[in-house]
């Protein structure tokens, strides 16, 4: 068994005293639920068995999580679910400001310059021309460093297009609000199951249109914060 002789010994005297090498009722932190509560828990993954443990937990909004283990483990009608090792996968580029969510652009295809400057016109220009109605010097563009957005092609065309570039720290991509809306758009998608390419697509632009403009404001007046974060720092780690 490749076992330590002290963990053999333990085993060999919990035998002696119980008879067993079961583990003791009282070992861990159980919450102590009613016969009713533990039926529910059961049951209600006996009617669901695809449900997550999660999902389960926050259905039944009760602090039993030792019972819903056992009752997620063990359940005699476990759904099998089919996993593909590459399953299918879909790249997002999209924009907000104070006015709300712009215009999402998806792709499967490998991106380089000529993609990037593709999508600054087909996705930015379109949705900072609904939000600011004076010139693109009214307002400032910030994304990461990403060698395609710092690329000579994109770089020469928001220069002659107008559009100001907030300088950004190598070291701190993910201080960009916009991973916060990523984050959020993969949690909200783990809610739903899809099979094909066109199924992911549409659930996706789904919940990127029930994003709200209070997120929007919220994340963009994070700014200040997440700025002054990086230069007390010192461009080092920050809590964002």
């Amino acid at each position: 068994m490749r076992k330590s002789k002290a963990f053999v010994q333990k085993w060999v005297q919990r035998y002696k005293v119980a008879k067993n090498v079961d583990d003791l009722p009282e070992r861990g932190s159980i919450e102590k639920v009613d016969k009713k509560d533990e039926e529910r828990i059961i049951n209600l993954f006996s009617r669901n068995p695809a449900l997550t443990l999660r999902q389960g937990q926050a259905k039944l909004k009760a602090k039993v999580r030792c019972i819903l283990i056992r009752a997620w483990s063990f359940s005699t009608n476990r759904l099998v679910q089919r996993t593909v090792k590459h399953g299918i996968k879909v790249h997002l580029w999209g924009c907000f400001s104070k006015q709300g969510f712009g215009t999402l652009h998806l792709f499967t295809d490998n991106r380089n310059a000529e993609k990037m400057l593709k999508i600054y016109k087909k996705a930015l220009l379109p949705s900072a021309k609904r939000w600011f109605i004076k010139r693109n010097e009214d307002w400032i563009l910030h994304e990461d460093n990403d060698p395609k957005h710092l690329s000579k092609l994109c770089t020469e065309w928001k220069a002659q297009s107008g559009i100001v570039t907030l300088d950004w720290p190598s070291q701190s991509p993910y201080a960009n609000p916009i991973e916060n809306v990523w984050v959020y758009i993969k949690h909200k998608h783990r809610e739903r199951r899809t099979q094909t390419l066109k199924q992911l697509s549409c659930e996706i632009r789904r919940i990127w249109r029930s994003l709200s403009v209070e997120y929007a404001v919220k994340l963009v007046e994070s700014m200040p914060r997440r700025c002054q974060a990086i230069i007390d720092a010192g461009g080092d780690w920050t809590h964002y």
